[in-house]
């Protein structure tokens, strides 16, 4: 199915969550939770927070009750009608969250699947929290979803490409310090060079100044320690031996003197 579904369909889907949230209320009795929450409610604000306090549920659903049926009446319709208008609601944006993830069609089914859940229909019928639960939830879901799309999160402006001449950082690099050779494999200009030092090492880094007495560059590209005054000839890892003590024997077997 490539073709969108038809308003008429979207419309219909509405219809048939309308009038099973609707038809019928008149004829219900308030008992047990129902009851109590439209006791709640009947009081005024500052004793109804109080006694919200003492309930297992937060006060902003009574809240809203309150001002609905002040301005609605106290008739068994209305003080559930208000519950069927947040499952009504839930149905429309459970629809447009289908359609934003899976399409229209997709969207469609969702919405289907709000309207006749038994768990939805029960619960819009009644004068509780938590039918306006259920409509939060879909709310914080959308609205996550729409700052995704901007590319925003947490208030945050999702990060851009760096401009040209800077790093992923969007600050410029490093400067060239005086004496500083060519730049390095990142895109950064390597440590200067220091006064007498060789020629820049397999790192595209420059290797360390040439003490007094080195020898040449080592296999690291790094010149070996110096000798030192008495030292013999370099040893097999290309680092000078320690010096021979007066009266000291020949070199050992693994290229160091002996003690």
């Amino acid at each position: 199915m490539t073709s969108r579904p038809r308003n008429s369909w979207i419309l219909l889907v509405l219809g048939l969550a309308f009038a099973l949230r609707v038809v019928g209320l008149p004829d219900l009795q308030l008992s047990g939770d129902a009851a109590w929450s439209v006791y709640l409610a009947l009081k005024d604000l500052p004793a109804l927070t109080l006694a919200t306090a003492m309930d297992s549920h937060p006060p902003l659903f009574y809240y809203v009750l309150h001002a609905w049926m002040a301005a609605s009446g106290l008739t068994e319709l209305a003080v559930r009608f208000l519950s069927a208008v947040f499952g009504l609601l839930t149905v429309t944006l459970t629809y447009k969250l289908g359609q934003r993830l899976l399409g229209p069609w997709g969207g469609l089914i969702a919405g289907l699947l709000a309207a006749v859940s038994p768990f939805l229909v029960y619960f819009d019928r009644m004068p509780r929290m938590y039918s306006l639960l259920a409509l939060l939830a879909a709310l914080a879901i959308y609205l996550v979803l729409r700052l995704l799309d901007r590319g925003q999160v947490g208030g945050e402006q999702a990060p851009t490409p760096p401009p040209e001449g800077k790093n992923i950082r969007g600050t410029p690099p490093y400067p060239r310090p005086g004496g500083a050779s060519d730049m390095g494999e990142r895109g950064t200009p390597p440590y200067p060079r220091p006064s007498g030092a060789s020629d820049v090492g397999e790192l595209g880094i420059p290797s360390y100044p040439r003490l007094g007495g080195a020898s040449d560059v080592g296999e690291g590209g790094a010149p070996p320690n110096p000798r030192p005054s008495g030292a013999s000839d370099v040893g097999e890892l290309g680092t000078s031996p320690y010096p021979r003590p007066s009266g000291a024997s020949d070199v050992g077997e693994l290229g160091t003197p002996p003690y």
